[in-house]
């Protein structure tokens, strides 16, 4: 993930990636060249081009925000980012979704992207049908939902789905629920055809 972009510059001078230009303070500030990084707590001093916020860990307060993310995720609120990390400063490398690939937690057990992780890489410029990977996703909680969504074979344009025909991409999903204590009606096939493919996989606790 990092090789592909899911990487700050952030403290490297004044330089900042694709990436960085994603994120966002707990304040609303964007990360953008000039802007001074800042631990939480600490005295900025006299600065012109802004103040960006850190916190520690997993209470850095920083989003990572974009159009495809808020699509998968259904709100504005985006990803939230690992920010200090002991005596290293900021990390804003990591992607912050329980156990999944791009995090750093102890426990991760995910071995590809989540589909917001995939979001967030056409956020900063990659061109993936998400829905050959990805059937639906469930990140909210407390929800009830009735999906009428399905999962099939792709078409060459990677646009639309080919009813009836099973989807053969390596991991394909077609639901995927990641949230807590919710209740999904599947009410359309899911044809996961595909090396390790899973028509249903739930990760969140307390869901029906």
């Amino acid at each position: 993930g990092h090789a592909l972009g899911v990487s700050s510059f952030a403290g490297e001078g004044n330089m900042v990636s694709a990436w960085d230009t994603h994120l966002y303070d707990r304040n609303g500030t964007r990360l953008m060249p000039g802007v001074t990084i800042v631990e939480e707590g600490e005295d900025a001093g006299d600065v012109s081009g802004g103040v960006f916020v850190v916190g520690e860990a997993t209470n850095s307060g920083v989003r990572f925000r974009g159009r495809h993310v808020a699509e998968v995720m259904g709100n504005d609120e985006g990803l939230l980012i690992e920010g200090v990390e002991g005596d290293d400063g900021p990390d804003l490398s990591h992607i912050e979704l329980e156990h999944s690939l791009m995090s750093h937690q102890n426990y991760r057990n995910y071995t590809t992207f989540m589909e917001a992780e995939l979001a967030a890489l056409q956020d900063i410029g990659y061109s993936i049908d998400r829905r050959n990977f990805f059937g639906y996703s469930v990140y909210g909680d407390d929800l009830t939902i009735t999906s009428a969504n399905g999962y099939f074979a792709r078409n060459e344009a990677g646009t639309d789905w080919i009813a009836g025909q099973a989807n053969t991409a390596t991991l394909g999903m077609g639901l995927h629920i990641y949230g807590k204590r919710n209740t999904v009606i599947q009410a359309a096939d899911l044809l996961a055809g595909g090396v390790a493919g899973t028509g249903i996989r739930v990760d969140g606790s307390n869901n029906a």
